[in-house]
C-alpha cells in the first residue's frame, strides 16, 4: 500500500517539476521574442517630438497627478490614529470603512 502512495507522490512531483520547466521555458520564450511597438508607445514618442502636442498633454497629466496625490493624502489622513480616535469619539467607528472607501 505504501508503494502505491509513494508512486502517486513521485508522479505528482515529477508532473509538478515538468510543469515548472514548461512555465519557465514559456516565460523565457515570451521575454526573448521581439514585439511590435504598440500604438500607445508610438503616440508617446510622437508626443515628445512635437512641442505643441506635448503642451496639449500637460493639462491631463497634471490633473491626473493631482487626483492621484489627493487620493493618497485622503487615505493617509483617514488612516491616521487621530482621525480614528475622532471617529470613535463621534460614534462613527462602525462607519469608518464606508467613509474611507
Amino acid at each position: 500500500m505504501t508503494s502505491i502512495a509513494k508512486s502517486v507522490v513521485l508522479l505528482a512531483s515529477l508532473a509538478t517539476f515538468a510543469y515548472s520547466l514548461y512555465v519557465v521555458g514559456s516565460l523565457m520564450m515570451f521575454l526573448s521574442t521581439p514585439r511590435l511597438i504598440s500604438k500607445a508607445h508610438t503616440w508617446i514618442f510622437n508626443l515628445l517630438d512635437n512641442k505643441s502636442r506635448l503642451q496639449t498633454a500637460y493639462g491631463p497629466v497634471v490633473f491626473d497627478t493631482l487626483y492621484l496625490i489627493g487620493f493618497i493624502f485622503q487615505h493617509s489622513f483617514l488612516k491616521s490614529a487621530v482621525v480614528k480616535k475622532l471617529l470613535a469619539k463621534l460614534g462613527l467607528s462602525g462607519a469608518e470603512r464606508t467613509i474611507i472607501a
